[in-house]
Order: structure tokens, then sequence, then C-alpha cells
């Protein structure tokens, strides 16, 4: 019988996942014993996590999936990072492409791949190749001075994923040809498998300007955004573009964004300054986009909105509610079946916002406007509004009863009580 022989930093590596009461007892087990083999499957090889430049781990891995089976298929989550040497700072040489999917093919129960762009490296740049591996959620993090050939290439080479999760930090360096690469890998990716349900878009840009072959600045986020937009198939989209300082969106965005027929959950994170810093006048052509964006899901169930008062989206003396309203007028009212506004409010803007929302004339016909859009709204059977204040925690629960005794008033003669909801939300901050 043949005893595979695992490096000892391996055997620590697999040991400091073990929970510290068990600790003593797999260390003095050895690694070919029954015993180990107890003690090892229900969560040693649950996660494995390789840093770039390290091939050798993922030989290791490769080696527990070829010669113990029985304790690969507990794999269930694979990281590989980014590494930098100690001298320069430098990255180091990262993980083969088609080694990665080697190891992939062995696991045949692994749940999720999380991929860091620079930590990868494709030994096979002048051919097309095609990996049939099966990914549940794929996870790809896209630094900005990452090898895009090899981020690439690495989506148009996957055979079947069932969700795509995309973060980057995106930066001036990316030139126009990513983008348009990008799109050019993503379209056919979404085409060819139409079990992907699910997509994450996180792309932190700021200032990013393209151009100008497409005749004017364009952020590159936007244009992966209409790829996916493409997929017919698509159940569910987070897009939220953080921090984006300015863009103007080329006239012809708009052929490149098809309907999505069967998007049924959308969320639009709209914490970003959707005015220009200089002048103080709301970006209509930022508006424009999620307009679009909303016009081409015809199928849409539950719409998830949230705003900032930094955004000048729902309240102030250039844009209230009416911005808002009007990208809210392109969505299929009469098919929501859910939708929620979520406001992220400092406490000394609270009387200001209650002033002008409830009081103003000027204000009170947008809220008049909203009413009469929710009144198109036949199948709704949730409608939340919620806050978010990090700075004045009792000053955001006097705010919260008087927007929930402001609320239920203004739409006690529309819709039944239990529909409306007001409540502190919590979203998440990446």
């Amino acid at each position: 019988m043949e005893i595979l022989y695992i490096p000892p930093e391996t055997v620590d590596h697999i040991i400091s996942f073990v929970p510290l009461n068990d600790k003593k007892t797999l260390a003095s087990c050895s690694l070919s014993s029954r015993t180990f083999s107890a003690i090892a499957q229900p969560y040693l090889f649950r996660q494995f996590n390789v840093d770039g430049g390290e091939r050798k781990r993922l030989k290791d891995l490769l080696a527990v999936a070829c010669f113990l089976s029985r304790l690969a298929k507990h794999i269930w989550y694979i990281s590989i990072k980014c590494s930098t040497s100690d001298d320069n700072d430098m990255v180091t040489k990262p993980l083969l492409l088609s080694e990665l999917m080697a190891a992939l093919e062995l696991l045949p129960n692994f749940r999720s791949v999380r991929l860091d762009s620079l930590a990868l490296f494709d030994d096979t740049p002048n051919t097309t190749s095609f990996y049939p591996v099966h990914i549940p959620h794929l996870r790809i993090h896209c630094d900005s001075s990452a090898n895009e050939h090899s981020f690439l290439k690495l989506l148009s080479s996957l055979g079947d994923v069932d969700r795509l999760h995309i973060t980057g930090l995106p930066s001036s360096d990316f030139p126009l040809a990513f983008a348009t690469r990008t799109v050019d890998i993503l379209e056919p990716f979404l085409g060819n498998y139409p079990q992907l349900s699910a997509i994450t878009l996180m792309m932190r840009v700021k200032d990013i300007r393209i151009g100008p072959s497409f005749g004017s600045d364009i952020d590159s986020s936007l244009l992966l955004l209409g790829a996916l937009c493409r997929s017919p198939t698509m159940y569910s989209l987070t897009f939220a573009s953080i921090y984006i300082d300015s863009f103007i969106i080329a006239a012809d965005v708009g052929c490149m964004v098809r309907s999505c027929t069967a998007l049924e959950y959308l969320e639009l994170d709209l914490r970003l300054p959707y005015y220009n810093k200089r002048t103080k006048e709301p970006l209509r052509d930022a508006f424009e986009w999620h307009k679009l964006c909303l016009s081409k899901c015809p199928t849409l169930r539950r719409l998830n909105v949230i705003g900032a008062s930094k955004s000048r989206l729902f309240f102030s003396e250039n844009a209230p509610l009416k911005l808002f309203l009007d990208i809210l007028s392109t969505a299929p009212m009469s098919q929501l079946q859910e939708l929620t506004c979520c406001l992220i409010i400092s406490g000394w803007e609270i009387a200001s916002f209650l002033r002008s929302i409830f009081k103003d004339r000027r204000y009170s016909m947008d809220w008049k406007r909203f009413r009469s859009m929710l009144l198109e709204c036949n199948n709704l059977k949730g409608l939340n509004f919620g806050m978010i204040d990090e700075f004045d925690p009792e000053a955001s629960e006097l705010f919260m009863s008087q927007l929930r005794e402001l609320v239920l008033w203004e739409l006690a003669e529309w819709c039944d009580m239990e529909i409306v909801r007001v409540e502190r939300m919590v979203v998440v901050q990446w």
C-alpha cells in the first residue's frame, strides 16, 4: 500500500483549521492513520487557502485530492490570494491557471472559489482552453494592477458557473481595451451558461475616464453592467458602484443594454455624489443610466434602492425626491411586489429632511407623485422605509419614530398597514 507523504508545513496548515480543544489529539495522529481520517473528515478540509506564488501548496492539494479521495470530497471552499515578497514588496510568481483547474476537477463537492486576479497566470496565452469544471459560486477580485488577459481568459475558459461575484478596485490605469475586452468575454460567457442565476458586480470606481473613442467619457463598470444585463436567465443583480466622482454616459450605451427578461430582483446602491462638486448641480446623465436599467427589466418583482443624503438624491435644494421618482417612473410598477427605500442620514439632517419632505410645498408635490406611483402597484406586498445612522443612535431612534408616524399616516388611505414597514436597516459596508 502506497502511503502519501505530506510535508510538515502542510500538516501545520491543516491543523490550523482544527478547533482548539482538538488540536492536541490531531497533532498526535499520523496523516496516514485511520484515527486521523476519522478526526479530520468533518472539518479539516472545509477551506483550503493558497497564497499566490506558493505553487507547492497547490500541488499538495492536488496530491491530497489524488491519493486521499475520501478527504478531498470534504473540501468546500478554496481561497487563492495574492502574496508579495518581503524583499521588494513585489508580487511573486502566480499560480498557473491550468494547475488550478486541474485541482478543481479533483474536488467533487467544492462549493465556492475565491480568486485574486494577481494570483493567476495564464500558462497557455496563445491557445484557447476550456475547463469543464462546475463552480457553484465564483468570487473574483480584480486588482487594478492585474494582468487583465488572465482575468478575462479565466471567465471565457469556465464550463459551468451558477453564481458570479466580481469585486475590484479599477483605477485610471485601466485602458479602454480592458472595458471593451471584458464585455467581449462576458457576452459569450453569459450566453453559453443559461443556468447562471445570480451576478454581483461591486466595482469600486473613482474618477475613471475612458475615451474619446466613444465620443465621451464612460465608466468601465457601466460597460460591465451592460454586458451582464444581456443574460436572459439572470434572476438577481446587485450593482454597487461607490464613490464615482464624475462620469458622463455615452449616447450609444443604450444599445449595449438589452432587455433582461428574467430579472426579478434589482438592487441600486446610490451612495455616491450625483452632483457636480463645483456647481452643485445634479448630474442628470447618472440618473439616465439607472432609468435605462430599470426600463430593461419588465419582469422585476423586488426593487431595493439605497440612497444617501450626500448623494443629494432624496432631498436638497436642487434635487429633492424628483430625481429618485424619475428613476422609479421607468420601473414596471404594476409588477412590483416589494419596494424598499433606504436612507443614510445623519442626526443633524433629520429636521431638514422632515421639513423638506412633509411641509414644504415644493416637496409635497413630489410626495403626492410618489403616492400616485404607488397606486399603480397592484401586486405590492411590501413597502419598506428604512434609515441608517452611524453617528447618532439616539437621534436616529427619534427620527425613526417620527418617520414611521408620518409615513403610516400619509399612506393610511392607500394600503393595508401590514404592507408598510418602517424600520432601521443594515446595509453591508465593504
